[in-house]
């Protein structure tokens, strides 16, 4: 469960009904700062001030790093969840939702309030009003009132206050419950007996309780403390209120509803809520007018510059007009095409972020880039994503033939979509599809002919140079889809990349470096992204890397050995990061491997995952460069580390295993490598997946074929080749090698766990893409 903040009172950090002990003083007004600047960034500088003031201690940056890392630690829900708290090139980042910060909710509640009286709704007022004052539970940050910074927020924070205040009580005449209003108006009067509109409210609510003389007797009170105090008169509108008051004019009676109520001429208070609030936010001093900005009435934070989609005016022209065809109950699909970092993902991602302000929903899916991923990946992915089991979903009926059972599950996954996007739009990503196992390239095939009329926008991003041999049934459907749209993702414009490398470098680049980094890196987004990130004296210094890999090596050789390690593993695991599985391989505890991820995030290296809550590599490239960084022997030790965490019977547990079972071959036992390929294949097989099946049967007999003396046991008979499996049960290599399988599942097809000759397996399961599969990915770990 994620946490929720409140900043209205003293701060509090909830998860659930639990109190999250937020530490000492100073730690706990570092997550102030950067709660009331929620999703923009808050320079270390910024917060060297608001700590300290003018005279910091030599280890100030140091603290404020300690006290990051304690709030990660105590704010993170699970095992391996990303931290919400993100560095950027000069500070960092709180990337909290709104709904779960009171002060957010606040303004929200207060700009619905402010929205329903200007359209004259004032039940709908009166209500939004009211929730917006029942968060308050006192002065904003009251256990921290005695900094500067935050009496400057608090001041700009009780002007939006009293803007609620005085339409709750504006609402309140209009519903002619004239008694609260009164009793609200007065308190108010309390804690601004110099403010016009707070007399002329308590003026009129008194008029109309029939107090009329009293009425007077507050506008004499006002007017000679006016004068007493600031030698001031009141204002036009409040001398008006008296002189009709004296006159009993029928539109008293009306306010705050029109006059033609009653037919009397119209009736002027002093300056609106609206414009009051401004006046009174502009009027703080300090950071306290900024957080009157962030939090008047809108829902959501300004985004953080280092994640806005630069350029792409084009294709975001494309995606909103698929968007507008999909939520009008059209099933559209967006093929996005391009090289390594050229921005397909993060487009991707731009098109679901647009979804969601349309009110829709999403579900994605990551390919697996390694050989002998599980059958239905991606498809078991977005079956989860929607909320249903795959284990369940997908298993194929019995009793029936291969094409049968594959279409049932076709039609199965077609009603799950269907179903999804009764209640809203709904967007479906398949990431890296050139990756997609056939299995569910010909899934998705059947669903661009089976989903036509339902509000679901597919986006697909497809990598150029590889052999799309696995997805040429899908792309062939697409072609004959009206429906369908391919998009080439190009390099930047030379503005553009200005744009972007000025915004994640932590200093602004010279026109002149900006122009030459546009040149040497073609406009590639990822290298543009990851040159600017390098230190400014590695940019500036003679010839700037040529190839990213030369600039991703520089970044990743700057980290801290521990980090290193750590990140090291993680590549050898998957993409995405798996942190009780990767602590169980390194030997480490959970929260010491976690602090590092979160190291990790902070150098950009990762970025929280779109399907898990924990963290994935932010590019393929980086985990290939962190990958190349590994000795061959060091790598299959560690494979054979993450084979050893993996004991689950389950269908991915059991094919995962396999794969670093076959990257670890020459630090393990050939057998125990024979017995999960075959494992893998029986699961393949109970799938329906006949094309996985049989690479795994084949890379058992090649691994089977490495041994000494193999050529003499083929003589012997196949059985040899699996360690005296059942040589009658169909679906070997030679009888499963296309979609012509007769076998049905069961029987001698029943996925056998893996061999038990494994003594170091340790509880914990591996993140969805593991290195290694079939075919030998090289590097591998023993059991050490």
């Amino acid at each position: 469960m994620d946490a929720s903040y409140r900043l209205l009172g003293p701060l509090t950090a909830l998860r659930g009904d639990a109190v999250i002990d937020l530490g000492p003083p100073k730690q706990r007004a570092t997550l102030a700062l950067l709660l009331l600047h929620r999703g923009r960034q808050v320079s270390t500088d910024r917060l060297i001030d608001a700590l300290w003031g003018d005279e910091p201690p030599p280890s100030a940056l140091a603290s404020i790093q300690a006290y990051v890392s304690n709030l990660r630690r105590a704010l993170r829900d699970t095992a391996g969840a990303s931290s919400a708290i993100v560095r950027r090139a000069q500070g960092y980042v709180l990337e909290v939702p709104p709904d779960r910060v009171d002060l957010a909710v606040f303004g929200v509640e207060l700009g619905a309030a402010r929205t329903a009286a200007e359209s004259g709704t004032w039940s709908a007022a009166l209500t939004h009003a009211d929730a917006a004052l029942a968060l308050w539970r006192g002065e904003l940050l009251e256990d921290l009132s005695d900094q500067a910074w935050v009496r400057a927020e608090a001041e700009a924070i009780e002007a939006l206050r009293t803007e609620c205040r005085e339409t709750q009580v504006t609402a309140l005449l209009a519903a002619q419950r004239v008694a609260p209003a009164l009793a609200a108006a007065v308190e108010l009067r309390k804690a601004h007996p110099l403010r016009d509109r707070a007399c002329w409210l308590h003026m009129i609510a008194l008029h109309r309780a029939g107090r009329t003389s009293e009425a007077l007797d507050a506008y004499q009170d006002h007017a000679r403390r006016l004068d007493e105090e600031l030698g001031l008169e009141p204002g036009t509108e409040l001398r008006e209120l008296q002189v009709a008051i004296l006159r009993h004019e029928p539109a008293l009676a009306a306010w705050p509803r029109p006059a033609s109520w009653t037919g009397a001429a119209a009736l002027h208070s002093p300056v609106g809520p609206a414009d009051d609030a401004g006046a009174g936010a502009a009027g703080a001093t300090g950071v306290g007018g900024d957080a009157a900005s962030l939090f008047a009435g809108r829902a959501l934070a300004e985004p953080d510059p280092a994640s806005a989609l630069v350029g792409r005016g084009r294709e975001t022209g494309v995606v909103d007009e698929l968007l507008a065809d999909a939520c009008g109950a059209n099933a559209r699909w967006l093929v996005l095409t391009g090289p390594a970092g050229i921005g397909k993902t993060r487009l991707a991602e731009e098109l679901v972020h647009r979804m969601r302000a349309l009110g829709g929903r999403d579900a994605w899916s990551r390919c697996s880039e390694e050989d002998g991923a599980p059958a239905w990946w991606p498809i078991r992915q977005l079956v989860r994503a929607l909320g249903e089991d795959p284990d369940t979903l997908l298993v194929p009926p019995a009793h029936v033939d291969a094409d049968a059972a594959r279409f049932a599950l076709y039609e199965r996954v077609a009603e799950l979509l269907q179903r999804a996007a009764t209640t809203a739009p709904l967007a479906v990503v398949v990431d890296d599809a050139q990756w997609a196992d056939p299995t569910s390239a010909r899934c998705l095939a059947y669903l661009v002919g089976a989903l036509r009329e339902v509000p679901v926008a597919f986006a697909l991003t497809l990598r150029d140079g590889f052999d799309e041999a696995a997805v040429a049934p899908l792309l062939q459907a697409l072609a004959r889809s009206d429906g369908h749209r391919q998009l080439a993702v190009g390099p930047l414009a030379l503005a553009d990349v200005r744009e972007l490398a000025n915004t994640i470098a932590g200093d602004p680049l010279s026109e002149r470096e900006a122009d030459d980094l546009a040149r040497r890196t073609g406009g590639n987004p990822l290298f543009v992204s990851e040159y600017a990130r390098l230190p400014t004296d590695a940019r500036v210094q003679g010839d700037t890397p040529l190839a990213v890999r030369s600039v991703l090596g520089r970044r990743i050789s700057g980290l801290e050995p521990e980090i290193l390690q750590v990140l090291r593993a993680a590549a050898v695991i998957g993409d995405v990061v798996d942190l009780p599985a990767l602590a169980a391989t390194l030997g480490m505890q959970a929260d010491v491997v976690a602090e590092a991820l979160d190291e990790a995030a902070d150098e950009h290296v990762l970025v929280p995952s779109q399907d898990s809550a924990g963290y994935a590599f932010a590019h393929g490239l980086l985990r290939d460069e962190l990958l190349a960084g590994l000795p061959a022997m060091r790598r299959r030790r560690l494979h054979a580390r993450v084979a050893a965490t993996l004991t689950g019977t389950d269908g991915d547990s059991v094919s995962r295993r396999a794969q670093h079972l076959v990257a670890a071959l020459g630090v393990v036992e050939p057998d125990e490598v024979i017995d999960a390929c075959v494992a893998a294949a029986r699961v393949a097989e109970t799938r329906w997946s006949s094309e996985v099946a049989a690479d795994w049967w084949a890379e058992a007999l090649r691994v089977h074929d490495l041994q000494p003396g193999s050529d003499e046991e083929h003589e012997a008979g196949p059985s040899a080749a699996t360690g005296g499996g059942d040589t009658s049960a169909p679906g070997r290599p030679g009888t499963a090698t296309g979609d012509d399988t007769t076998s049905a599942p069961g029987g001698a097809h029943a996925a056998a766990g893996p061999s038990a000759t494994d003594d170091d397996g340790a509880g914990g399961a591996t993140g969805a893409d593991a290195a290694g599969g079939p075919g030998g990915a090289g590097g591998a770990t023993g059991k050490s």
